[in-house]
Parts: C-alpha cells; structure tokens; sequence
C-alpha cells in the first residue's frame, strides 16, 4: 500500500504510476493510513486483552479483526464486502481462522483504526479487561 499526504508525495506517486507496466488495475480511496502509534497501541490492546483472558494473542487479533475490525471495512468498502462473501461457507471458527491472511487493521484509515479501538473498549471495558491508557500509556 503506498500513501501520499503531501503534494511532493503525490508527486512520486504519480511518477511511479506512470511507470508501471501497462495493462494494471489501480484502487485508491481518500484518508490518511492508520499511524505507527495506532498499530502499536492495537497490538498492545491485543496483549493486554489475551493475557487477562489466558488466551494466545494470536486468537485475540483474529477474533479482534473479525468481529470489531471487519464490520468497519465492510461498512466503506463495497469490495471488502464482495471478498468476505468468499467466506460464507466456511464455519465461525474457520472464518476467525482465516483472518490470519485477511488485511484487515493494514488495510485500515486512521479514523478507521480509531473506530475499531473503541469497539474493542466497547467489548472489553464492561467485562473488567483493563487496556493500556493511549493518552497515560499505562
């Protein structure tokens, strides 16, 4: 994924679209990409959160990105949507498995790695799950 914010960014960016190989297909979408800061206070979430529940941070990220993560992509992205419809077969515990090879917090906005951080306090705050502080760092 490549991002531009600045206009000398942009400029590279069209430079390196001008080089391509032609035939290509190219998708771009509006919005900043998610921050260093964001991922790693995610991840650190998914840490906080596995080891509170003895879970495997691993199955904490996968059921993370499927049920707080994906409901975000799919809501502004039509084909996120098509491509999750590739699931539709397989069983709950097949699908969080599978979010192992999906993009979804790599994939995401800013304000869509925002959304998805509050939906997991949503879920994990009330049930007594203490997450590290992003402005204390706690």
């Amino acid at each position: 994924m490549r991002s531009a914010v600045t206009p000398e960014q942009a400029g590279r960016l069209a430079e390196w679209v001008e080089g391509l190989p032609t035939p290509f297909t190219l998708t771009f979408r509006a919005g900043k990409i998610r921050t260093n800061d964001q991922n790693a206070l995610i991840h650190r979430w998914f840490a906080d959160i596995a080891k509170q529940t003895h879970s495997a941070i691993d199955q904490v990220k996968r059921e993370c990105k499927f049920y707080q993560g994906c409901p975000i992509l799919m809501a502004d992205d039509p084909a996120f949507c098509a491509f999750l419809k590739h699931l539709k077969n397989l069983t709950l515990e097949e699908k969080i498995a599978a979010m192992d090879y999906v993009s979804v917090t790599s994939a995401m906005t800013t304000k869509q790695l925002s959304q998805m951080g509050d939906a997991m306090r949503a879920k994990y705050l009330p049930q007594g799950i203490h997450m590290t502080d992003p402005e204390g760092n706690r």
